[in-house]
């Protein structure tokens, strides 16, 4: 489990299917509110093209077309949040 403790400061998350506009509104709610922008999917991206240990386990899912489990992409984005607290007026996730 993890747990991420931050300041009171709004954190929203966008949900949607492919192609669904997700990362075009959370562009949109960066820019008019200054939140900062976390995308997952470029955080695994970025693992994996660093051949990092998480990265590499990364890559063996999705060679095999399997979906990440949520428990080990919480760390990255945790990592994120707790790099960027305090210096922010909030967090937009879109994924």
């Amino acid at each position: 489990m993890h747990i991420c403790m931050l300041q009171e400061v709004p954190m929203v998350w966008i949900m949607g299917g492919p192609g669904s506009g997700k990362g075009t509104q959370a562009q949109k709610i960066e820019k008019q509110y200054g939140f900062k922008h976390i995308d997952p999917i470029a955080l695994i991206e970025m693992e994996i093209a660093t051949n990092s240990p998480a990265g590499d386990n990364f890559a063996k899912f999705i060679t095999a077309g399997t979906p990440i489990p949520l428990p080990q992409i919480v760390p990255l984005i945790e990592k994120q949040l707790m790099s960027h607290r305090g210096v922010l007026k909030g967090f937009v996730i879109d994924g």
